[in-house]
């Protein structure tokens, strides 16, 4: 876990210290007439009910990876 914090305290550093050096995007100006409207945030009572899938089968082909590891976890727990 050490060798692995390390190595990657290293790479965030390398890769923060390049970007200040080579400024990446700077000076370029892309005109856009795109607009964009978010959509409004689900309650905290919708994400938790949206976190158990009704099936599981049908959250795996649709990549919900949030169902499926919520899935995967409480699968685990009842054949343990």
């Amino acid at each position: 876990i050490g060798l692995y914090l390390i190595t990657t305290a290293i790479a965030i550093t390398v890769a923060m210290t390049l970007a200040l050096l080579v400024n990446p995007g700077e000076g370029i100006n892309l005109p856009t007439e795109a607009a964009y409207s978010a959509k409004e945030a689900p309650t905290l009572a919708q994400v938790i009910i949206d976190m158990f899938p009704t099936n599981p089968i049908d959250a795996m082909a649709s990549g919900n990876m949030l169902q499926v590891i919520v899935f995967s976890l409480l699968f685990g727990i009842a054949m343990a």
